[in-house]
């Protein structure tokens, strides 16, 4: 019986560690990227339409990549999306995330 008790007490603790590293590890949707992109603008007027526009681009050029089987972009687009999530507006708007081997524009 005491071992039960101290498996039932570590369960818990151990689904509370594999959230945390899933959710600290996951690479964030194209929407929640583009999402925290235009919460970095200070025109809202437009952010709601950019964030849509963003994020349909952002899946195209995933999907694109997907079509040329290409790893090493795929990874540099997951790399960037994780980089936007982890930074400031600051760190963004200077050019912290930015990659021109996924943005040549």
């Amino acid at each position: 019986m005491k071992n039960l008790s101290r498996l039932v007490g570590f369960i818990p603790a151990a689904a509370f560690l594999g959230l945390s590293v899933l959710a600290s590890g996951c690479t964030p949707t194209c929407t929640q990227t583009c999402n925290k992109l235009t919460s970095c603008e200070e025109n809202s007027d437009w952010a709601g339409e950019y964030a849509e526009l963003c994020a349909e681009n952002c899946e195209r050029q995933y999907n694109q990549y997907e079509i040329w089987d290409d790893t090493q972009l795929i990874d540099a687009l997951d790399e960037s999306k994780i980089c936007v999530r982890d930074s400031t507006c600051e760190q963004i708007a200077e050019g912290e995330c930015y990659d021109d081997e996924i943005y040549s524009f």
